[in-house]
């Protein structure tokens, strides 16, 4: 009994320590890391190809593994995981549900590249899922999968991140929101199978319906925002998918799609869609889609599916561009697909957006039945900018083996077009059609194209069993008016390639094809034996070709057999011209035989007489080739008033596998025709080699010699894709250039170079050139002549491992010099860099005074050295530029110059000028800087100041100036202010000079093409002005009658505008002719305030007071704008028009008697004031300057006169007395300056010397 209570007692002990060990054990595996670590060893002793790098955690509730790899040679499968990572909530096991907190994936690469070969097992996939119940609830909060790598049977496919999480309760799972981003998937490119078992035909009508299975899936599954990012699907076309965001749920065989969004480049998408997988599969979907692809951008689509897919019903609505409007109904499950499709409402334009060139519109299109017979109609109308207004309307029916189109009918052109056409493939293709028209006008989309045509086209064909084809054209009869010209094209044509080899045959009965007079008339038969005849007959080119006038006639005869055939030809073509081109051509003749293969020969020639282009001759022109592919020559001579040459050229190919042709120019010669004929030789025979196949030509060392010029290449050169040549020219004389040099300018010199060049692919080029022209001068006959002579002038370039060297010399004779180098790196490159130096010493501009007459002279000494460094375009440049001991006389310069300086000094991307020019009467100075450091912001100022400058303007004006301006000028904006003082001046204007007179604003000048021509400022800123104008007290002014001297202030400004003018001129101690009498100037003012061209005018003027009786005023007013002032006859005190008038022109008032004379001088003093500029320009277009009609005298004395000048300096002037009728004329001859000559005759003559002067 004791020893039964021990055992219990024993037992009683094991049971509860053994439980309570396990429990610790257990504990010690799930709960720490060594628990971890030993799963992982038994995890590899069972899977030997199973490795962790290192562990972390313990196996609840969280562990971390690295650097996993696994792999099976066996399977091939190879799999690497960088990091897994896995938690658990051990809460959750409570309140009786399972909860995953993590499972992460790092780094994971998958390699399968085949599966390994297994039995092969039925598939019973017609089972039906069962369900799937889980009676607790599970979650995974984070699923992460992230840099996964995965190689699948040869799909590839790697994403960077993807973040999801599940719940399932029951039979729902939910995919809670799910965001997958930057996939890339390649597919394995698959090789089509080919089956070796024919394909048995089975007719539609015993084909059997498709039967839909029924899918109920076995959970319910709901799909919150599920979004892909950035997926591209690898190719040679791409798919690039943006953005996919999906959300919808299942249950049972019902699947919902809530929301399925769509970003591609090419287009947006916005759906939504149900259907049942079960019985027809009933559905409804709604879909939106808008195009961003750049033709069609903003293109919308709308797309409604109704119905079930045993019975489906479509809508389709196109906006937004293209319009139209498709509805429609489609049985899919059926074998004969049967279809009811209706599309309307549509109207397109190309392109989409902006003006359109192109427009549609299909009012309907209607197709209806089955694959087995279905039938169509169609009706659009077309217009474009180069195709004419078109309706269409198609009636047709067809099935799997046929198409027939019972009636096609276009009207277009003004015309009707109508055909039927069958095109069946059942067993080979073969069409029949027949095509007639009627009333067709094509000069109502192409006028040079005017007329008339109708006529009809039959045309059959089919394919060959041999691979071949034939086509038929039984009947062409086309007629009508084309041009005014009747136009007729009428016969048959056939033309075969039974076997599919290539040997087509060709052959008609008679083909003829007529406009006006001109015809081609084409028969005969070209198969195994070529025997065709084509006869053309031209007489009036003009007819059928208005831009070329002439006849063309003669034949062409093809002969022989196919495979080595004979072209003969005589064609004659007379009195040809190309108005356009300004050329004719009185005759050209092509006679000769050809056989173009199998080796090409023949003998033709080419004789062109008497012809001319843009005022240039061909006396004749004759070509002549004549041999085969392996020897042959060519004769070319041409004779012209420009050049005449002549040269033999003979040769062949002496390879045919390698396409190498061999020969020699064994003479030529070219004569350029001027007063001395050059003429150019080739010294010596010359060979020739051309690669055909490598596109490399060979051309030996030669000269052409033209005594004592000569060029030559001076070694064999090869001309290819890589080449070097060597060329040298030697005593050159300009006069054998002397046809492109101007008239009147003489070069006497000659020029020696030498050139040297070399280049391959992907080899910068190199090239060397020395130029060198001794001594020589060039000439320009002018009055006097002026002539340049040089000592030398040299230039040298070269060009080498992507760098051009340039150097320069012009020593002139009895002159300077300059001289000047430059380096340029990187001379292929976007930004070659340069550096170098040009120098300027004592180059004097005496030499050109010849330019500017007789008795102008400007003399300068020029000097100058300037260092340039940097990009080419925006280099540094340092130094100094000076022009000294300057002297300006004469007439072309508005001021005098007896001596000055400019001087300018640069400073990399600055530069300081400085100037100070002495002129008889005070001194010029000109100072300012400029600075270019930023190309797009550079800048210019500038200041002009002075004391008293004589300034002139020959005959008219004589002015000392004061100036002082600031010119500022940037890239935007050219500003300009200060003060220009003008305190004497004398401005006599005898006539308005032609410059004076300005366009009419209403001009408006076009170009070539009739476009108006835009008004340029002529800078290419906008220009602002602020500059003020003082008239001292010392200034005069006589023109046109108007004597006194000018006083005032004138503010000239500009902004966005032209030139606004604000300010008076007083004219005071003036006097005005007008009626014939000397009036004096009470008050006279010029008034502006506006534009240059719109001053305003406020003169009063009277007569003499002393010589005006009964102590009475008269006088004229004459205000109002400058073009078109008002003139008024006053008089103090008042008193009647008449009574005035004869105060203003006699001094006294009206008599008995004398009241007539009176009003007719005024009268006529009133016309000719008013007609002056007619007559002016009346005397011009007979050649008299100057031509005026006036009064003279006064009173009974009265004259009419008119006077101009017929020669410089020669006046002639007639008087005619108003009331005597008696003649008085004058002839005045300017000897000098003021200083004439006068001769009168009349009643009395005179001879008289007068000098004229005023006093300033």
């Amino acid at each position: 009994m004791r020893r039964l209570l021990k055992w219990l007692l024993g037992l009683t002990l094991l049971i509860p320590t053994t439980v309570l060990i396990l429990l610790l054990l257990l504990a010690v595996l799930l709960f720490t890391n060594l628990g971890l670590n030993s799963a992982l060893w038994v995890a590899h002793k069972a899977l030997p190809e199973l490795s962790v790098g290192e562990a972390e955690g313990s196996v609840l509730p969280a562990f971390t593994l690295k650097n996993i790899q696994y792999h099976a040679p066996e399977l091939p499968l190879e799999v690497k995981l960088k990091r897994l990572d896995f938690a658990i909530t051990l809460d959750c096991l409570l309140q009786h549900s399972v909860c995953v907190d993590t499972v992460a994936l790092q780094g994971l690469k998958l390699d399968l590249p085949s599966l390994p070969d297994t039995p092969s097992s039925e598939d019973d996939s017609s089972a039906p899922m069962s369900s799937i119940f889980l009676p607790i609830p599970v979650s995974l909060t984070h699923l992460t999968l992230n840099d996964i790598d995965l190689n699948i049977l040869g799909n590839k496919v790697k994403w960077q991140s993807f973040s999801s999480g599940l719940y399932m309760q029951g039979s729902t799972l939910t995919l809670r929101p799910t965001t997958w981003q930057s996939i890339r998937l390649s597919l394995a490119s698959s090789s089509p199978k080919q089956s070796t078992s024919p394909v048995k035909k089975v007719p539609l009508s015993e084909q059997p319906d498709i039967a839909l299975p029924e899918i109920k899936l076995p959970i319910n599954l709901n799909i919150e925002p599920f979004e892909v990012k950035d997926f591209r699907l690898n190719g040679d076309t791409p798919i690039v998918v943006n953005r996919l965001a999906l959300n919808g749920n299942t249950r049972g065989s019902k699947v919902s799609i809530n929301r399925l969004q769509l970003d591609m480049p090419q287009a947006d998408l916005d759906a939504k869609a149900k259907v049942t997988l079960a019985g027809d599969y009933p559905l409804t979907l709604r879909a939106n889609s808008q195009v961003k692809m750049e033709d069609y951008l903003g293109q919308k689509i709308r797309l409604e599916a109704d119905g079930s897919v045993a019975d489906l019903s479509l809508v389709t609505q196109l906006s937004n561009g293209a319009n139209a409007h498709l509805s429609g109904t489609l049985q899919p499950l059926k074998a004969s697909l049967p279809f009811d499709v209706q599309l309307t409402q549509t109207k397109v334009r190309w392109p989409l957006k902006g003006p359109a060139d192109y427009h549609v519109a299909v009012p309907n299109l209607s197709a209806k039945g089955s694959l087995e017979h279905y039938q169509f109609d169609v009706q659009a109308d077309a217009s474009g900018d180069d195709i004419p207004t078109t309706g269409l309307e198609v009636t047709g029916s067809g099935d799997l083996s046929h198409v027939k189109i019972q009636k096609i009918t276009l009207d277009t052109l003004g015309g009707h077009v109508s055909g039927q056409l069958m095109v069946n493939w059942q067993q080979l293709l073969h069409w029949t059609a027949t095509l007639g028209f009627t009333d067709i006008q094509p000069g109502q989309q192409w006028p040079q194209a005017e007329g008339k045509i109708s006529g009809s086209v039959i045309n059959s064909g089919t394919l060959t069993k041999q691979g071949g084809w034939r086509v038929q054209v039984p009947s062409v009869d086309i007629q009508g008016i084309l041009r005014q010209y009747p136009i007729l094209m009428k016969g048959q044509i056939n033309a075969n390639d039974a076997n599919g080899d290539g040997t087509i045959n060709v052959g008609t009965r008679g083909l003829r094809i007529s406009h006006a007079d001109n015809g081609v008339k084409i028969k005969g038969q070209l198969g195994k034996e070529w025997d065709m005849d084509v006869d053309i007959e031209a007489p009036t080119l003009s007819q059928s070709v208005p831009q070329i006038k002439g006849s063309i006639q003669g034949r062409v005869l093809l002969r022989g057999q196919q495979k080595q055939p004979k072209v003969y030809s005589n064609l004659t073509a007379k009195n040809l011209a190309v108005p356009e081109f300004d050329a004719t051509l009185q005759s050209l003749i092509i006679k000769g035989e050809v056989s173009p293969f199998p080796s090409p020969s023949g003998d033709l020639a080419l004789l062109a007489t008497k012809g001319e282009y843009q005022g240039h001759n061909l006396e004749s022109l004759k070509i002549h080739f004549a041999g085969g592919q392996k020897k042959h020559q060519l004769d070319f001579d041409a004779i012209s008033d420009l050049v005449s040459t002549h040269f033999t050229l003979t040769g062949g190919v002496t390879s045919t596998t390698n396409m190498q042709w061999k020969g020699q120019l064994q003479s030529a010669e070219i004569v350029l025709q001027q007063q001395q004929p050059q003429h150019w030789q080739l010294q010596s025979p010359l060979p020739l080699e051309y690669q055909i196949d490598k596109n490399i030509a060979s051309v030996d060392a030669h000269c052409w010699i033209n005594s004592p010029a000569k060029i030559c290449l001076e070694e064999d050169a090869t001309l290819g894709e890589k080449g070097e040549v060597k060329l040298a020219v030697s005593h050159f004389k300009f006069y054998q250039l002397k046809e492109f040099i101007p008239t009147g300018t003489l070069i006497s010199g000659e020029i020696n170079a030498k050139a040297w060049a070399k280049w391959a692919p992907n080899t910068p080029p190199q090239v060397k050139l020395d130029l060198h022209i001794p001594k020589g001068h060039v000439t320009q006959n002018i009055a006097p002549p002026l002539t340049i002579g040089w000592e030398e002038l040299q230039l040298s370039a070269a060009l080498a491992n992507d760098k051009l060297d340039l150097k320069w010399l012009f020593d002139l004779t009895n002159n300077g010099e300059i001289e000047g180098k430059v380096a340029i790196d990187k001379v292929q490159s976007k930004r070659p860099i340069m550096q170098g130096m040009n120098s300027i010493k004592h180059i004097n501009l005496l030499p050109l005074s010849a330019l500017l007459g007789e008795q102008n002279l400007m003399e300068a000494d020029i000097n100058s050295m300037l260092n340039f460094q940097g990009p080419i375009l925006n280099p540094r440049v340092v130094g100094d530029f000076t022009i000294s001991k300057m002297k300006l006389e004469g007439q072309a310069f508005p001021v005098d110059v007896n001596s000055g300086e400019i001087n300018t000094k640069f400073n990399g991307y600055s530069a300081r000028l400085n100037s100070k020019l002495h002129t008889p009467d005070g001194e010029l100075n000109l100072k300012g800087d400029a600075d270019w450091s930023k190309r797009k912001n550079w800048r210019v100022n500038l200041r002009a100041f002075g004391d008293d400058l004589k300034v002139e303007a020959p005959p008219m004006v004589r002015l000392k100036v004061r100036p002082d301006l600031t010119i500022a000028i940037t890239p935007k904006l050219a500003k300009i202010t200060g003060n220009i003082d003008i305190p004497w001046g004398r401005i006599l204007v005898e006539n308005l000079p032609e410059s004076a007179i300005g366009l009419s604003k209403d001009e408006v000048i076009l170009d070539q093409n009739l476009q108006p021509v835009e008004k340029s400022s002529g800078l290419p800123m906008a220009l602002q002005t602020s500059v003020t104008i003082n008239i001292g007290d010392d200034v005069s002014l006589s023109a046109f009658g108007l004597r006194g001297n000018l006083v005032g202030h004138l503010k000239v400004s500009q902004k966005n505008k032209g030139p606004f003018i604000l300010g008076e001129i007083r004219i005071e101690r003036g006097s005005y002719r007008s009626f014939g009498q000397d009036l004096v100037i009470k008050e006279g003012k010029i008034i502006m305030n506006g534009p240059a061209d719109q001053p305003y005018v406020s003169i009063k003027a009277i007569r003499n007071p002393d010589n005006t009786e009964d102590d009475v005023t008269a006088g004229i007013e004459v205000t109002g704008p400058a073009d078109a002032p008002e003139v008024t006859v006053f008089s103090e005190p008042a008193m009647s028009q008449t009574s005035a008038l004869s105060y203003l022109l006699r001094g006294r008032d009206v008599e008995d008697g004398s009241g007539g004379s009176a009003m007719t001088t005024a009268l006529i003093g009133l016309s000719l004031a008013k007609s002056g500029r007619v007559v002016g320009e009346l005397g011009e277009k007979f050649g008299v300057q100057d031509l005026q009609l006036g009064t003279a005298g006064s009173g009974d004395e009265s004259q009419v006169t008119v006077s101009g000048y017929i020669a410089p300096g020669l006046q002639v002037k007639y008087g005619v007395g108003i009331f005597n009728a008696l003649g008085e004329f004058t002839v005045r001859y300017e000897l000098m300056s003021d200083f004439y000559v006068e001769a009168i005759t009349g009643l009395d003559s005179a001879v008289d010397f007068i000098y004229q002067f005023s006093f300033d």
